[in-house]
């Protein structure tokens, strides 16, 4: 998949739907938990490097849906955490 263009909806579970309230918070957790999905992977494979690397780039993939769209990594985590009073 070009990294611009969003997989299908149906790719994220409701539970992750319900992150992507809006909110900086919400796409956060949403982050995090791919993060947390991908370190779930590496223990599951058990060196099925194949498997793992599939699992790794689906996972991966799901960050799109996130509202962020850059690719340039230039990211203000400044602003979400004012906007959650942190």
């Amino acid at each position: 998949m070009d990294h611009n263009q969003k997989g299908c909806i149906s790719d994220i579970t409701e539970e992750e739907k319900t992150m992507l309230d809006g909110s900086a918070k919400g796409v956060i957790e949403f982050l995090w938990k791919i993060i947390d999905d991908i370190d779930t992977a590496s223990d599951m494979a058990k060196g099925d490097d194949e498997w793992y690397r599939k699992r790794v780039e689906h996972l991966q993939s799901k960050r799109w849906h996130s509202g962020i769209t850059t690719d340039g990594y230039d990211l203000d985590i400044g602003a979400a955490l004012k906007e959650n009073g942190v």
